[in-house]
């Protein structure tokens, strides 16, 4: 990575406030401001939740469905020919 590319993202993140920069003669300190990146923790940690209950639940369900399908009998599966009427009332 370039020095211009560089000196770029810390003053995207600085202007975000995600770090804050001092600058002394050439020398440049960059901190990690913790406030912005706890706040987006919480943000995340909130919809984590959220989505972890609802899959919970859908998983829950779908393991009632596959169970309550498992018990059903089976559709017959012979291979004698069908005595249904067809459309113009042939036997089939």
């Amino acid at each position: 990575m370039s020095l211009a590319a560089a000196s770029k993202h810390i003053k995207v993140l600085e202007g975000a406030g995600l770090i804050r920069r001092e600058i002394n003669g050439r020398t440049h300190i960059c901190r990690l401001e913790p406030g912005p990146l706890a706040t987006a923790h919480e943000w995340l940690a909130f919809y984590e939740r959220f989505w972890t209950d609802r899959l919970d639940i859908l998983e829950g369900l779908l393991r009632t469905q596959d169970a309550d399908a498992s018990k059903a009998p089976a559709p017959p599966t012979s291979a004698a020919p069908s005595t249904e009427e067809t459309e113009t009332g042939e036997h089939q």
